[in-house]
């Protein structure tokens, strides 16, 4: 076997999981509905089961950006207009390739999840084909909710500004920006399932947006879950980066030490978030569309990969 292609579990455990928690030694079975405690541990057991090649996948990118940005930050010292200069523009460069890497991830942890053959290549390659789709479509999705937020603050402002004209600007604005963002928050769960809509249903543009929004109908709980305790997750990792932060070290060590952890700590993170919302995306399609794992596998556009 090809060292960067692995089995559905991973090298050693070449069968499915069963509807009981086990794995069996071939022949597909059927999915069925999990509960979210379910999910998280069935999103842990695979990325157990093929770390290699889920790390792989996102060290790829995210491991040398790091080191990029880590020498950025060292030759530009403790000026912090400087590395703010120099990091911002070449971000923005490097946005594609990290969306490509968190496509890719998708692409593996699917192809895991449903027992098809997957390799560190084969997923990249696959993304690559419809990368400027999934870049263009969440670029839609983003400038839909910030013209959203935008309007709706607008007008909160409008009504507030001539309500409490001897309030002055900050309350109002403040005001503004807080309604804005309770209305438009529940936009945001439309596009948690977006990428999935585009990269694993070719969908795209608005027709992808709409899907994501048919999708996370009736589980923004689920949804909201996954993402608090993706974010508690992350947080609890980057503590010693803010250790190193509140323990004085200058601007220069600080910015140093936090891209190179920083990156480490996506590389080892990234594929348990995703994994759960991809297990939890493929639990709604269960429950709503009543899809098999043979369904499911067949549903999936190859786009020659």
């Amino acid at each position: 076997m090809d060292p960067d292609t692995t089995s559905p579990l991973g090298p050693d455990q070449p069968g499915r999981e069963t509807p009981g928690g086990g794995w069996d030694g071939g022949e597909a079975t059927a999915l069925v509905p999990r509960s979210l405690f379910d999910i998280i541990g069935t999103a842990v057991t695979l990325y157990q089961r093929n770390f290699g090649l889920f790390f792989k996948i996102a060290a790829l990118v995210y491991v040398p950006w790091a080191v990029v940005e880590a020498l950025l930050r060292l030759a530009a010292g403790n000026d912090a207009e400087t590395v703010n200069l120099v990091v911002a523009p070449l971000t923005l460069v490097v946005l594609p390739l990290l969306f490509l890497t968190q496509g890719a991830m998708i692409r593996a942890i699917s192809d895991v999840y449903l027992g098809n053959p997957v390799s560190l290549a084969s997923c990249y390659a696959y993304v690559r084909r419809r990368l400027w789709t999934y870049i263009g479509t969440m670029l839609l999705a983003g400038l839909l909710l910030f013209g959203a937020a935008a309007l709706v603050g607008f007008l909160c402002a409008m009504v507030l500004g001539a309500a409490l004209a001897g309030a002055g600007p900050v309350p109002v604005v403040a005001t503004a920006m807080l309604v804005a963002g309770l209305v438009v928050l529940p936009l945001s769960f439309w596009i948690t399932f977006l990428a999935e809509a585009v990269l694993l249903e070719g969908r795209a543009g608005l027709a992808a947006i709409w899907r994501g929004r048919g999708l996370a109908a009736g589980r923004w709980g689920s949804i909201f879950l996954l993402a608090l305790l993706g974010a508690l997750i992350v947080l609890a990792l980057q503590m010693p980066s803010l250790a190193v932060a509140f323990a004085g070290w200058g601007l220069r060590a600080t910015g140093v030490l936090t891209s190179l952890w920083s990156g480490i700590v996506y590389s080892l993170i990234m594929p348990f978030t995703l994994g759960a919302q991809i297990l939890l995306y493929y639990d709604i399609r269960i429950r709503k569309e009543g899809f098999n794992l043979e369904t499911l596998a067949r549903s999936m556009v190859s786009f020659g990969g």
